[in-house]
């Protein structure tokens, strides 16, 4: 039982690393314009609910969809006599994803995206952890 509470805080871990990369990608493709930072607050609420361009908006849903997918895909592959912990991950993703969107809300459509996203990118990590080496 603790390996495998082990392996989900493991496969959170790996999600949120993976989060941090594509997010870091798209600040690359999607610079924040100057003076756009978490500590003056209210010009960066301004700019992601009404400046943000489509495509960061984008980068971030892809960044929370392929880190589900790592992070169910890794507690599953440890887990291999218990897969479903890896949608227990993508359940804890989603849950923070809900958190996040009350905290900093962004457009409706990118949060009504981006949550309805997290259990079906889980299901996909799942189902790779599960497939059998063919070559």
């Amino acid at each position: 039982m603790l390996k495998r509470i082990l392996f989900i805080i493991l496969g959170i871990i790996v999600a949120s690393a993976v989060v941090y990369v594509v997010e870091f990608l798209g600040h690359q493709v999607y610079p924040p314009p100057e003076g756009i930072t978490m500590e003056n607050a209210d010009k960066f609420l301004d700019y992601i609910q009404n400046k943000m361009p489509t495509g960061a908006m984008l980068f971030v849903v892809l960044a929370h969809f392929s880190g589900t997918i790592a992070g169910s895909f890794v507690t599953a592959k440890l887990n291999k006599d218990k897969p479903y912990t890896g949608m227990i991950v993508g359940t804890i993703l989603m849950i923070f994803g809900i958190i996040l969107a009350f905290l900093l809300p962004h457009p409706l459509w990118m949060m009504i995206l981006d949550i309805a996203l997290y259990l079906p990118a889980a299901w996909i990590g799942v189902k790779f952890a599960n497939q059998k080496n063919r070559i």
